[in-house]
This record gives structure tokens, C-alpha cells and sequence, in this order.
């Protein structure tokens, strides 16, 4: 493994970036298949909203595990006062089920959250994150689902009361994994993890725990709602990277080529990770290594950005990813869910369809700018009118 800083990086206006998607779409495409992991993490709806990250991890004799993180905002939650502090008590439940025959499988997990001041559990800038895995996924294609359950609320009405039907977030996706994590030739990546505030210089980055689907520090800091910016300026990641079983040949790929452009196609940036020696060495002898990348994002516009990434040499399995770069306190406090239904409340006619046709990053902008301008205090912390609409 290494620990993956930028040798040399590009700045690129709009006026470029077309040329620069054409040579992602090159270097991932020219030298074999490109695995895109979920561009973005899914959004549950129900009762309350929540953020799902679905991810698969691979073991290195080959068996597969699926691991599925969830972030929740304290205040979507219902807290009860106990001993120590305020308690959330929830009920974590997936099933992936083949697309064909049977054999699906199954997980549950009950979480408990840690204790905390009342204050921190109606602050709605912090979440809770935990996760669940499901272990030696036998097919490579199917159905997943997903539903997280707040205990201690009941849901509305007369006859869900009658049952203890429980508030829930829930959702539902295609969900598909290569044959293998090793490709043919070359070197594969896998699914990125995204991290937050993860002590970078505390790891010993060939420890083998980076590789485990169920434990290890690097899951003490997981960031499944990919949001950078505000909460924190530096996005981090760890890329999986594995080799044929006979190991790599000679020469050895140098690293991997990693391009992020913002989908407003206001900004691009490539850069390049460079295995070091260690890193080399297990590719060499066919155990998997990694990547670790840090980017800071002072420099990068608010919205939505698609990350692609490849291996230098064009041989081997590319990847497909994405993330958030959010600036307004606004848009943070802001859940996927909800944009539609402020858009809806706060525009009319002609606005309102351009808001309808907007990318999500343009929504955004298209909110900030209306509460900015129905401000009445501009100088002030807070926007009162939009504290006064929430």
C-alpha cells in the first residue's frame, strides 16, 4: 500500500474540460472494462431521511463481502434521555437477493448510540454512522434492500400504532460485483472509500487490516455521505488495488491516473498516485495493495463532482465514482430528500421548471440564491427568514 500524494496536478477551466472527459473516457476505456461503483451514496426515504453507502469487499482468497455503511442526522432521530446522556436505539436490516434463483441473504444489527449532551442530539450538523455486513456473497448481480428502523418512534396513524410499526428509512437498488477483484492483466480498483478526518500520519499503511471487509481503523473514520467542504476542507480515500493472482508483470504499473470534474463542468482536476516500494513489491507477488488520497478542496466550487481513475499503463479494471463539495451552511443542513419539496414551496411558473431541470448542484444554487435574496439581514450569522421557513 501507499500513501498516495499528488505528484503533479492540473487545473483545467470549463473551457477544456471536454477534451479532458473525452481522455478519462481513453485512459479508462483504452485498456480494459471500467467497474462504476454507486456514483453516489443512496438516499432512503420513508419516515426520515438517511444516507446508504453499499460497498463490495473483497478477501484475498478470492470470497466476497458486501458492506453497507448508513449516516443519519441526530435530528432525524428520537432520542430518550438515559443515565449517561441522550440514547438513539435503532434497528439496522438489508436482504440482497439474486436476480436469478435463490440463495438470497440476510442481515440485521441493533444500534445503540453513544450517550451525548442534549445538545448535540438536536444539532442537526451532526450524524451517526455505523454499518452492517453481509458475508461470502455466493452470485455476482442482484437486488438490494435496505431499511433502518428508529425504535423508540412509533409510525403515524391508527393502524401502524395498533401494529408497533416502528419509523423507517428504506431503500432499493440494482447491485452487481465483478467475477473477480483480479483482472486479467494489469491491476483492478476497487470500490473507494471515502473517509472523514482519518489521522493519516498515525497508520502504518501495510497493516493487513486495510483490507478487511468488517473491521480495522480505516472504518473507525468511513464518510458514506461523501460530503467535503464545510464539515471538512480535505477529502480523503482509500483505493483498493489488486493484481492478477501470479502477480503483476514487468514492469510494474507505476500508479494510478485520477480525474475529478465537477458535473457543472466548472472545474477539473487530474492528478496522479504512485505506488511506493512496498506497494510494488505485494502487486509483484499478486497480494492486493492500496492507495491512500488526500485532496484539499479549498480550491474546488460547490456541487457535485464525478470521480474517474485508472491505472498508468491502460492495462487492468478502471472505476467510476463520485462526491460533494458543500460550502453553505444552508445546503448542509439541506437533505437529498428535501430539495424537491423546498424547490416546490419557494418557486412558482417559469422558475420552478428551470428548478425541475436543474442538476442537484444547480438546485442548490438556485435556493441559495433565493434565501439570499429574501435575507434581511445579509451581515448577520444566520439567515433569519430561512431559519424562520425551517
Amino acid at each position: 500500500m501507499s500513501h498516495a500524494s499528488a505528484r503533479f496536478a492540473q487545473l483545467f477551466p470549463a473551457s477544456s474540460l471536454r477534451t479532458l472527459l473525452l481522455l478519462g473516457i481513453v485512459l479508462l476505456w483504452g485498456g480494459g472494462p471500467v467497474f462504476a461503483a454507486y456514483i453516489s451514496p443512496l438516499t432512503g426515504g420513508g419516515n426520515f431521511p438517511a444516507g446508504f453507502e453499499v460497498l463490495n469487499r473483497w478477501r484475498e482468497n478470492g470470497t466476497l463481502d458486501v458492506l453497507i455503511l448508513v449516516e443519519v442526522r441526530n435530528t432525524d432521530l428520537h432520542f430518550r434521555a438515559e443515565e449517561r446522556g441522550q440514547v438513539a436505539r435503532l434497528r439496522l436490516e438489508a436482504q440482497l437477493e439474486p436476480l436469478q434463483g435463490e440463495g438470497g441473504l440476510t442481515g440485521k444489527r441493533n444500534i445503540r448510540t453513544p450517550a451525548m449532551p442534549i445538545e448535540d442530539a438536536d444539532n442537526p450538523l451532526l450524524n451517526q454512522v455505523f454499518g452492517l455486513v453481509l458475508r461470502d456473497v455466493p452470485f455476482r448481480s442482484g437486488r438490494i434492500s435496505i431499511q433502518l428502523f428508529d425504535v423508540q418512534a412509533d409510525r403515524k396513524g391508527l393502524l401502524s400504532q395498533m401494529k408497533h410499526l416502528k419509523q423507517r428509512s428504506e431503500c432499493s437498488a440494482d447491485w452487481f460485483a465483478p467475477e473477480s477483484p483480479r483482472p486479467e492483466a494489469g491491476v483492478a480498483l476497487g470500490d473507494p472509500l471515502f473517509l472523514f478526518l482519518a489521522p493519516w500520519g498515525q497508520w502504518n499503511p501495510s497493516a493487513r487490516q486495510f483490507n478487511q471487509a468488517g473491521g480495522g481503523m480505516l472504518h473507525d473514520y468511513m464518510h458514506p455521505s461523501r460530503r467535503y467542504g464545510v464539515e471538512q476542507d480535505r477529502l480523503q480515500m482509500f483505493l483498493p488495488v489488486w493484481p492478477p493472482a501470479q502477480g503483476v508483470g514487468s514492469p510494474t504499473p507505476a500508479g494510478v491516473v485520477l480525474q475529478v470534474d465537477h458535473t457543472g463542468m466548472a472545474f477539473s482536476v487530474r492528478d496522479t498516485l504512485f505506488f511506493d516500494e512496498r506497494g510494488q513489491v505485494a502487486l509483484e507477488a499478486g497480494h492486493p495493495s492500496g492507495l491512500f488520497y488526500e485532496m484539499d478542496v479549498n480550491l474546488l466550487p460547490q456541487g457535485s463532482y464525478r470521480m474517474t481513475a485508472a491505472p498508468l499503463g491502460g492495462q487492468g479494471r478502471g472505476l467510476i465514482s463520485g462526491f460533494d463539495v458543500i460550502w453553505s451552511l444552508n445546503s448542509l443542513a439541506r437533505h437529498r430528500t428535501r430539495l424537491s419539496a423546498e424547490g416546490h414551496l419557494v418557486f412558482s411558473g417559469s422558475r420552478l421548471e428551470d428548478f425541475l431541470r436543474a442538476s442537484r448542484a444547480g438546485q442548490e444554487a438556485m435556493l441559495d440564491a433565493f434565501w439570499d435574496e429574501v435575507n434581511p439581514d445579509p451581515e448577520a450569522p444566520f439567515n433569519e427568514a430561512y431559519l424562520e421557513f425551517q
